[in-house]
């Protein structure tokens, strides 16, 4: 199974890709460190493309900038985060 991890080369990412790669999922990174922008649709679509998940982990580190106008606080993001750290796990890939 084919899993993209946004921010893969950054402090949460690296540990997670290695994780995921551990227990034998194929890990597709994306990062800005290798030209990848979370911000152009067509870059997260195409890298998107085959992935039965995604965690997205990527971010700003250390970002001073004034927020973008497309990212407003949610209300109700812990609820969707507490949600999502409670679904069953994926199902771990066949041996091959």
């Amino acid at each position: 199974m084919r899993i993209l991890v946004t921010g893969h080369r950054g402090n949460v990412g690296v540990p997670v890709a290695r994780h995921l790669a551990g227990l034998g999922y194929d890990v597709a990174g994306f990062d800005r460190v290798d030209g990848k922008d979370l911000l152009d649709p067509g870059q997260v679509k195409s890298a998107a493309a085959g992935c039965a998940a995604v965690v997205h982990v990527g971010a700003l580190a250390h970002d001073t900038a004034a927020p973008l106008p497309l990212v407003r606080p949610r209300p109700r993001a812990g609820r969707v985060a507490y949600a999502l750290a409670t679904w069953p796990a994926p199902r771990r890939p066949d041996p091959q």
